[in-house]
């Protein structure tokens, strides 16, 4: 995560909480001043924490979030199944009653999800999964 997409969501959405996960924050913190430099982040702050998709996060979730809710996920992370699955299922105790969840560049891992959570809404565009509830 250089920080790029974080940057066009701050321009986007000037009046939410934006929260960066990633396993590694040195790259995002390398390139923030040229970030800046650019004009991002200047109507909208973000926060980064430090986010091991191969690891179970529902308290990490917790404690960041500090009982806040997530209307809009996006895991743009690993790209692995077994990521994939990891962060959905550390997230979804933390996600608001109606959401929009994307989960970019993999296209088999919905099938995955289909089975072990068939109450969410799912919408499928190549590499591209949505769900919603």
């Amino acid at each position: 995560m250089k920080g790029t997409g974080l940057a066009i969501w701050s321009e986007l959405f000037t009046n939410i909480r934006i929260l960066g996960l990633d396993i590694d924050l040195g790259h995002i913190n390398n390139n923030m001043d040229n970030l800046k430099k650019l004009g991002a982040f200047e109507k909208n702050d973000i926060e980064l924490h430090e986010f091991d998709q191969f690891e179970e996060n529902i308290e990490k979730l917790k404690t960041v979030l500090n009982d806040d809710k997530v209307d809009i996920f996006i895991d743009d992370g690993f790209h692995s199944n077994e990521t994939i699955l990891n962060t959905l299922k550390s997230a979804l105790p933390h996600l608001a009653e109606k959401f929009v969840y994307f989960i970019e560049d993999n296209k088999n891992v919905y099938k995955e999800i289909e089975r072990l959570y068939p109450e969410l809404k799912m919408d499928v565009k190549g590499q591209l999964t949505v769900l919603s509830r």
